[in-house]
């Protein structure tokens, strides 16, 4: 299982991203490290990572998508405002950062224009399907949507 949870590092507490196993289903083994870690200082997740969605690729592994903020975009009482990146990996546990992350952002004058996040994604085929949650305006949950797009499933 692969979770976001809250911890501190280097005196930062933050969402990152953990990893679980379980034979039953009831106890869980959970690695001491993240498998995914909040970027460096000024990139666009050195606030946060979170809100984790794995998919298996059956041509290589896995695919991790997932929730990312930055430190100067914060924005108290309000949904936060982030992009979505990707990740990938052949073993679940050890991950590389897509180059070309963030992989979807905020697009100004668009409905989707203060936040995006949420991701949940399949793979389909040599297809990647991807839908994600969206926000035109910090203080009004009504203007939001969910947005989908599609692309060929490949590791950079």
């Amino acid at each position: 299982m692969w979770y976001a949870a809250v911890g501190t590092k280097n005196d930062f507490q933050s969402f990152r991203i953990g990893y679980a196993t379980s034979a039953d289903g009831i106890r869980w083994d959970r690695r001491s490290e993240p498998i995914l870690d909040r970027g460096t200082s000024n990139s666009w997740n050195d606030y946060l990572v979170s809100h984790v969605n794995v998919v298996p690729d059956p041509q290589s592994g896995y695919h991790l998508f997932y929730f990312g903020a930055k430190i100067s975009e914060y924005c108290d009482g309000c949904l936060q405002r982030g992009h979505i990146g990707h990740a990938y990996s052949t073993d679940g546990i050890q991950w590389q950062q897509d180059p070309r992350n963030p992989i979807l952002s905020p697009r100004k004058g668009q409905w989707d224009e203060w936040t995006i996040g949420g991701p949940s994604a399949l793979v389909k085929g040599k297809e990647l399907l991807l839908w994600y949650f969206g926000q035109k305006n910090k203080n009004s949950v009504a203007e939001s949507g969910i947005g989908f797009v599609k692309t060929a499933c490949q590791n950079p």
